[in-house]
């Protein structure tokens, strides 16, 4: 006579686990509670599944985390634009009409050079901070000779729709946590364990002591759901020990934007260095090379500097970190 095996999912990820109980639902609610002797351990079940699943929910689905991530893009998008504008303007002579306004704004863009590196909403409050220093009247007009101030309402946008969608994010989170309860997936998942026990204990005997056609069904087809996701567990945790111990593994590195420096435009062949290092325009006497400062350390995730201008150079890359001034 077969038994109902049992195979709890422990090696499981959460949402496999979830599967796993919603096809033990599936079936009992086929084959019928009554018939399966079930009518105390199907209603509990069931009901800590569907506890489950949408603790699993409120985990994954935030549409405002969307709204985040994309007002997110455009505020660095916006910030790197108008960080470079100001940064590339430095390298005009001295004696360049526009270089009055260029310095009245370097202490502005000193104070927030670093502001890209910032926690997400500690880069929120610096962003509001940098748009308030942008609203005063002589920095206004700076910007506005500039060509920098048609971004600024850009940016404005981007950074209080991220406020504004943190604040939802926030508030269904708050909501759902109401509706939920205070039980974490862990919690629940631990207690649907001892209930599937229950359920597996109870099969066996009516087995025994009701034989049915219906129960034989439920064994036969609970014991190929624990044979499915038990080789799932096997996949999962043999995964789980490659990608820790594989030297060949390809795991992407952070994505952090290098620290730049600005360097001495020198004219002619510029001397190779590892980011830029100054911020005084050199006379440009020799063959324009473009830009011929050496390459940064390659790191995982983009860490390293950029090269200097050294004898003019190309328009810069948008998608490159701003540059730090000393």
């Amino acid at each position: 006579m077969a038994n109902l095996n049992l195979y709890t999912g422990s090696a499981l990820r959460i949402g496999s686990f979830l599967e796993m109980t919603q096809e033990y639902v599936r079936l009992i609610n086929e084959l019928t509670a009554a018939a399966l002797r079930l009518d105390n351990e199907a209603p509990q079940y069931i009901a800590k599944v569907n506890q489950l699943e949408a603790l699993v929910k409120r985990v994954r689905a935030f549409e405002e985390t969307t709204l985040v991530a994309e007002a997110d893009t455009a505020r660095d998008s916006l910030w790197r634009a108008v960080y470079y504008i100001h940064n590339y303007l430095k390298g005009l002579p001295e004696t360049h009409p526009l270089c009055v306004y260029v310095n009245r704004l370097t202490p502005v863009f000193n104070t927030y050079k670093n502001l890209h590196n910032s926690e997400l909403m500690e880069q929120t409050a610096q962003t509001r901070g940098f748009l308030t220093e942008m609203a005063k009247p002589a920095n206004a007009e700076a910007a506005q000779e500039l060509g920098i101030s048609v971004l600024i309402p850009y940016l404005q946008t981007a950074n209080d729709s991220l406020t504004q969608a943190n604040i939802e994010r926030t508030t269904t989170a708050a909501n759902r946590q109401a509706e939920l309860g205070d039980e974490t997936t862990d919690e629940v998942r631990k207690q649907l364990v001892n209930l599937l026990r229950g359920i597996v204990d109870r099969i066996n005997a009516a087995n025994i002591f009701f034989p049915s056609n219906t129960i034989t069904a439920f064994i036969q087809r609970g014991n190929a759901i624990a044979d499915h996701y038990r080789v799932i567990g096997k996949q999962t945790g043999a995964s789980s020990q490659s990608s820790q111990t594989s030297p060949s593994s390809d795991t992407p590195g952070t994505d952090t934007p290098g620290t730049d420096t600005p360097g001495t435009d020198q004219g002619g062949v510029g001397t190779i260095e590892t980011g830029d290092g100054g911020t005084t325009p050199g006379t440009n006497t020799g063959t324009d090379t473009g830009d011929t400062g050496g390459t940064g350390t390659i790191e995982t995730g983009d860490t390293g500097g950029d090269g200097g201008d050294n004898g003019g150079g190309t328009t810069p890359d948008p998608n490159d970190p701003p540059v730090q001034d000393e």
